[in-house]
């Protein structure tokens, strides 16, 4: 009766872990049990807005906080997580700034003419046409805070 027993609860115990090996599709490197390392505070433009923890050397940040402060709609789905800009109007950060944005803009005018340094005539990878993007984006976006700050009325573009 007893070994009957150890048997049944042997084949609940296999069936457990085979599901759970099933549904984690073999994906064993969870974070599941591992230690927060440390504490940061999650900063825009200088404005606490959440708060960071760091596991296993790699850096967490609260996925809805940042989508929401960028402008994003996130969708958390079965197996992904899909983020779609909602539109592309950032809003300046409160405690930005001429300064700040001056050494911005700076910074993005380097980085433009490195990423095009870099392409040269060759081949252009999709990664450096998203970084392309992102730091003409990030560039546009730094020239327009400018304008703001300096007080000069910006231009509104109709599509219509």
């Amino acid at each position: 009766m007893r070994k009957a027993l150890y048997v049944f609860i042997g084949m609940i115990i296999g069936t457990m872990i085979s599901f759970g090996l099933g549904a984690s599709r073999g994906k064993l490197d969870s974070l599941i049990g591992k230690g927060v390392q440390s504490e940061r505070t999650l900063q825009y433009g200088g404005e606490a807005i959440g708060t960071a923890v760091v596991i296993d050397g790699k850096t967490f940040a609260p996925l809805r906080t940042l989508a929401d402060r960028l402008g994003l709609n996130v969708d958390f789905g079965i197996d992904a997580v899909k983020m779609e800009a909602a539109n592309l109007t950032i809003q300046r950060p409160k405690n930005l700034t001429l300064g700040q944005v001056e050494n911005n803009i700076a910074m993005l005018s380097h980085r433009l003419d490195q990423l095009l340094s870099e392409m040269d005539g060759g081949a252009v990878t999709r990664s450096q046409q998203m970084n392309l993007a992102t730091v003409r984006l990030y560039l546009a976006m730094n020239e327009k805070w400018k304008l703001e700050l300096l007080g000069v009325p910006s231009a509104v573009i109709s599509t219509s």
